[in-house]
């Protein structure tokens, strides 16, 4: 495990410093082999996130994420793929559908799938893992070897890049009527300013807008009772955060 200070580029420079932690694979013992599909709802246990990865002889990459903790009301995982420059950006997004409701527990999923075509020109490959469900956000960075297979646990002695969840922001009142009230409880200055997004819970897009001084309002007032995900992303973008915000009868 190497870790060094660097920066975080996207769409500029920041001038934000984080510790990225990289990853490396350790030397392949066994040959693992990735499951491909999601998984039905597993048990909530002490498992540990694991990223598994396999190379095979036509150019492909299969890759399986275990132990992914979503809400067990039996929604989608689904994933995007950008392969560009030896960086690999994985991006997992659990779905519902539009007249879902969430439940008040949480359970782990495997998802799997495969990339064609990946052809590195490196001796090894960064992996950018941003994973959203309505249960947890994170943000790894690994580096894998571009041949045989592996498996990296994601535990506690691997610090992701950084991990944000509700705990950033509070949302008032919940259930609510026509307004909601959203207030930074971050003392990270990244929060203060930054875009939010209002969903509904198959992932489509409702309502926008820019807010600054690390608080911002969001109007109801048009949109039907249920359960919707605000998402609050920093104006650097280096860090996106999911709220569960209730409009009550």
């Amino acid at each position: 495990m190497k870790t060094k200070l660097s920066t975080i580029l996207g769409g500029g420079f920041f001038v934000i410093f984080l510790f990225n932690t990289y990853v490396q694979a350790q030397p392949v013992v066994k040959e693992y082999n990735p499951t491909i599909g999601v998984s039905d709802c597993l048990e909530t246990k002490s498992e540990q996130a694991a990223f598994i990865f396999r190379f095979d002889e036509n150019g492909g990459l299969l890759i399986e994420h275990q132990n992914i903790t979503c809400n067990c009301a039996g929604g989608d995982i689904v994933h995007s793929t950008l392969f560009k420059e030896s960086i690999l950006e994985i991006k997992l997004l659990e779905l519902f559908g539009q007249d879902s409701t969430l439940a008040d527990c949480r359970c782990l999923k495997n998802i799997g799938y495969r990339l064609d075509s990946i052809f590195p020109t490196t001796d090894s490959i960064t992996i950018d893992i941003y994973c959203n469900t309505f249960e947890m956000s994170e943000h790894y960075q690994l580096r894998i070897p571009t041949k045989g297979s592996g498996r990296i646990t994601l535990s506690l002695s691997v610090e992701p890049m950084w991990v944000l969840n509700s705990a950033q922001w509070q949302l008032s009142p919940q259930p609510t009527g026509e307004t909601v009230q959203a207030v930074c409880t971050s003392s990270s200055t990244a929060w203060q300013k930054g875009h939010w997004y209002l969903h509904d819970l198959s992932g489509k897009r409702l309502l926008s807008g820019y807010f600054t001084d690390g608080q911002f309002e969001v109007s109801l007032s048009n949109v039907p009772h249920g359960v919707y995900i605000i998402e609050v992303q920093t104006a650097q973008g280096s860090g996106v955060c999911r709220l569960k915000c209730v409009k009550g009868l």
